[in-house]
């Protein structure tokens, strides 16, 4: 279709109702067509989403550089309480908070292996983190493997 429009154009005939007039222009002047591009509209959606992204694991990340700092000031405190409380507290709005990227989600699995491995404490950020994943993946295994062993206990 673009051939046959083109080549009218060049003729000098009228365009077709579904050509632009900036294509006809472009064609009747030599110089390359204009193409309606999709692919920009769909880079700046892209664009969009990755500042959105970045903006929420921004904050996940500033949260945690916030928590590096209390923790380091509860190995010295003498108040492990109060402390402890304000490192509870940071790690809950760390969970609450949904990471859109690799790096929230790092930083939440991150600090649930350290907590896991250094301290005698339960945390929501692997609970967190997996949430995410299955939001933004679309998939989730867990619940795939409870449905193979719910179909497989019923026979």
């Amino acid at each position: 279709m673009a051939v046959v429009t083109k080549q009218r154009a060049l003729n000098g005939e009228a365009a077709p109702p579904s050509c632009s007039s900036a294509r006809m222009m472009a064609f009747g002047t030599g110089r390359r067509a204009l193409k309606p591009s999709f692919s920009t509209s769909r880079k700046a959606d892209s664009t969009k989403r990755e500042k959105a992204t970045r903006a929420v694991d921004e904050e996940i990340t500033a949260l945690f550089q916030q928590w590096l700092v209390s923790f380091e000031k509860t190995q010295s405190a003498e108040d492990d309480e109060e402390s402890a409380a304000a490192l509870a507290s940071m790690e809950a709005r760390i969970a609450a908070t949904p990471a859109e990227g690799l790096r929230g989600l790092v930083v939440k699995l991150g600090l649930q292996r350290f907590l896991n491995e250094h301290a005698d404490a339960a945390s929501e950020l692997a609970a967190s983190a997996y949430t995410d994943l299955i939001r933004l993946t679309g998939n989730d295994p867990a619940s795939e493997i409870l449905a193979k062993l719910r179909s497989g206990s019923g026979h």
